[in-house]
């Protein structure tokens, strides 16, 4: 297991968790990392793996960088994607141990650049790209953005890939309030997205067609931060409780959807303010 770090280190385990080294494959670089850790780091299997960076601050960003591994960590490749000022790395993910994809942005042009590896991370070239993505596989995609500043304002709207990003369409445009914050697909089918005011939408299709999902629980007034979908059927997604503790937890189905319960976690019971960024189970 890995964790990412803030300053582009990671702690690792190979025990399930009994014990954590700290790993920092390049100790001498100013590195900052995303806060949002589940799309900053990627793996596929236990050998090859990905995070991505900022260089510099994030008060003072000065590019993006990448940091590899094809086996299991022992070595580590530094790939610099952008020196320019104002650009912070903000996604990587790999679909199998050749195919990858990377999202940088420059805050102060509000311009995102996507790249794309074949290469196991050795190399990386401009790429089409939307938004923040999902991939399945090495084809098939999803992206959701905004418009405006940041990508901030209506309307909001999903596109998907059928060839790994080379040409993209939009699938679904909304209007409401609520910016989309995370998505998730467990196949090539079953999909959810969620975001501000608790907004959840889920296709069954492959994105042909999206629905609002209105029955889920989660707080109307807190943004969804992640969401994981297991299969078609057992999903979760946090939210944050209307109490003075701002208590986390989780709405989970079995049914795909159809029905909820609540599930109470032990964060927030001795500070406010907190949340869950990222949810995954293997069974």
């Amino acid at each position: 297991g890995w964790v990412s770090c803030a300053r582009g280190g990671f702690l690792h385990t190979t025990d399930a968790g009994s014990n954590w080294i700290y790993v920092n494959p390049f100790p001498s670089d100013t590195v900052v990392c995303f806060s949002d850790p589940a799309i900053n780091m990627t793996w596929v299997g236990t050998t090859h793996g990905c995070s991505i960076g900022t260089i510099g601050s994030f008060a003072n960003p000065q590019g993006a960088v990448i940091y590899c591994t094809t086996n299991g960590g022992t070595n580590w490749d530094k790939i610099i994607l952008s020196s320019e000022p104002g650009v912070m790395g903000i996604q990587v993910q790999f679909a199998d141990v050749n195919n990858g994809w990377a999202l940088t942005y420059n805050f102060s042009s509000g311009q995102g650049s996507f790249l794309r590896t074949t290469d196991s991370g050795n190399n990386w070239t401009p790429q089409n790209g939307i938004g923040i993505f999902y991939f399945v596989d090495a084809s098939n995609g999803w992206a959701y953005t905004g418009s405006g500043q940041n990508a901030g304002d209506p309307p909001y709207s999903i596109h998907k890939t059928t060839n790994g990003g080379v040409s993209w369409s939009e699938q679904f445009s909304d209007n409401t309030a609520g910016r989309y914050n995370a998505i998730r697909f467990a196949d090539l089918n079953n999909g959810w997205v969620v975001g501000e005011n608790g907004k959840v939408l889920k296709t069954t299709n492959g994105g042909a067609n999206w629905n609002l999902v209105t029955n889920t629980g989660v707080n109307p007034d807190e943004t969804c931060k992640t969401v994981f979908s297991l299969d078609a059927n057992n999903v979760w997604i946090p939210s944050k409780a209307n109490d003075s503790q701002q208590t986390p937890f989780v709405q989970y189905s079995s049914d795909g959807g159809a029905s909820w319960s609540q599930q109470i976690t032990p964060l927030g019971t001795t500070q406010g303010s907190n949340a869950i960024f990222s949810i995954c189970l293997v069974n």
